[in-house]
């Protein structure tokens, strides 16, 4: 299974400032695909900009349904 996930980050004009696209494999045995459907499974990645205040979105895809979900977040790079 191949979850994907997209990150930008725009300024205050709403100009993309910076912005990148990852992909998390993973190959999971039954019994921890279904731990891991109930609790939620973490994973990281960066980017970088310089210091500023930003609008950071945050989009999800989930590889074997399709499903996606987002979230959109104000931040402040010092």
């Amino acid at each position: 299974m191949v979850n994907g996930e997209v990150l930008s980050g725009k300024d205050a004009q709403g100009k993309m400032v910076t912005g990148k696209e990852a992909q998390m494999r993973l190959v999971l045995k039954a019994e921890s695909f279904e731990r891991f459907s109930k609790s939620g499974i973490g994973g990281g990645t960066s980017l970088e900009a310089p210091a500023g205040e930003y609008r950071l979105r945050v989009v999800a895809e989930e590889a074997l349904h399709g499903q996606m979900s987002a979230t959109s977040q104000n931040v402040q790079i010092q």
